[in-house]
């Protein structure tokens, strides 16, 4: 049985008035029901603004309640490939929420630097030598936590320094996302800092906050078996986080690499909206089993939805992209499976009840990013956007979850 873990120190509870309203309504449906007769029951009809369409999220109007609490603090999590990586997409995304509804922190960053990546509001620097570094893109070990990432100490005073990409004054609580099979410690020197002490424990799990304002010098002060998955980084402060979880060329599969309770360390974060921005690499695989591809998708949507009941979920389908830059057609020089990742997306939407927003739509429908590229808004590759191709993308969706959430 899993222990119960620590909640992030930032964690609000809310009244469940909900629970109880849910309770009432299926007392009333009780009576009577010998004499009637049974009736599927109906999903509400998808609602759509530009490109996203609603498919009866059931927390959707929660989610507009909380935005407009001015004593509000909303955690957003996007997790997905290399579009998600390079923090452009989601780091717009975190611009406009935070500019709209206040900055409630940077949220959960990896571990450490992370080749070929990037994270827009922080940064890393380390000596060399002193980390050692996993990646469940590449590496086989059974024990990746959320993020998919590992730094493990390789001497007893190991250090890393953070700072913000743009600096502010402001104070944040930090924790450690962590496992250990003795007693640990991690000390913080920034601002007010402290010393993380760290408990064994075989999962991941976090550790208690520690005050502190940037830059800051992080030192683990025992050697491995200390693994450190990430930081999670609030600020007692109401508004936005947006939390952003990449892999370069990751699939919605690489999560099966992740362990099993990586959604509990989610869920431990607070989340009230999770995007998965996943597709561009299932659709560049043309042995793609197409209904393996379904279930895998299904059953990480339904283990949210089972850990975070009350959480958003969005589905981000995948951009428009070029395959075979040489055929001698549009739709030979697509990925093959492009449009049946779109399509088993859009139907586990709708099957459970989720928004889906058409990226590939948005960008113009087949082979548009030709168009982007001579507009410079994505990369010769014909598969990534440039940054401000990301900006437009993101900001068009920010634009879209605006106006429905509106309309709650």
């Amino acid at each position: 049985m899993m222990k119960q873990q620590k909640r992030p120190s930032w964690h609000l509870k809310l009244a469940g008035a909900g629970a109880l309203f849910a309770a009432a309504l299926s007392l009333l449906s009780c009576q009577n029901d010998a004499d009637k007769p049974w009736i599927q029951p109906q999903s509400p009809p998808p609602v759509s603004r530009n490109d996203l369409t609603n498919y009866g999220d059931p927390n959707l109007s929660r989610l507009a309640h909380r935005l407009r609490d001015p004593s509000a603090r909303v955690h957003i999590v996007q997790i997905g490939d290399s579009h998600t990586a390079a923090d452009f997409f989601s780091g717009t995304l975190r611009d406009k929420f935070q500019a709209r509804y206040g900055n409630a922190g940077i949220g959960f960053v990896p571990p450490s630097i992370i080749a070929g990546q990037r994270t827009a509001n922080f940064v890393f620097t380390e000596p060399k030598k002193q980390w050692s570094f996993l990646t469940s893109r590449k590496d086989d070990a059974p024990n990746f936590p959320l993020g998919g990432f590992v730094i493990s100490p390789l001497t007893s005073h190991s250090t890393l320094t953070m700072k913000e990409r743009n600096p502010s004054s402001y104070q944040y609580d930090m924790q450690v996302l962590y496992q250990t099979g003795y007693p640990a410690s991690v000390t913080v020197r920034g601002g007010k800092g402290g010393t993380l002490n760290l408990a064994p424990s075989s999962e991941w799990r976090f550790s208690d906050s520690v005050p502190v304002t940037f830059p800051a010098e992080i030192t683990a002060n025992e050697q491995s078996p200390l693994n450190i998955g990430g930081w999670f980084i609030t600020r007692n402060h109401p508004g936005v986080m947006l939390s952003s979880v990449g892999i370069n060329g990751a699939t919605i599969a690489m999560t099966g690499k992740w362990q099993p309770q990586w959604v509990n360390t989610l869920a431990q974060t607070d989340p009230e909206m999770v995007i998965l921005a996943y597709g561009t690499n299932e659709a560049f695989n043309d042995t793609l089993d197409l209904d393996l591809y379904r279930q895998q998708l299904t059953n990480v949507v339904r283990s949210i939805r089972s850990n975070m009941p009350d959480a958003v979920i969005l589905l981000v389908g995948p951009g428009d992209s070029i395959k075979n830059k040489t055929a001698p057609d549009c739709r030979s020089q697509q990925p093959a499976n492009l449009h049946n990742v779109m399509r088993i997306q859009q139907s586990v939407a709708k099957s459970e009840g989720l928004l889906y927003w058409d990226w590939q739509q948005f960008m113009g429908g087949d082979c548009a990013i030709n168009s982007w590229v001579l507009r410079d808004l994505a990369r010769p590759d014909k598969v990534h956007l440039s940054g401000p191709g990301y900006e437009k993308s993101a900001t068009a969706l920010y634009n879209a979850l605006e106006s429905l959430l509106s309309q709650q």
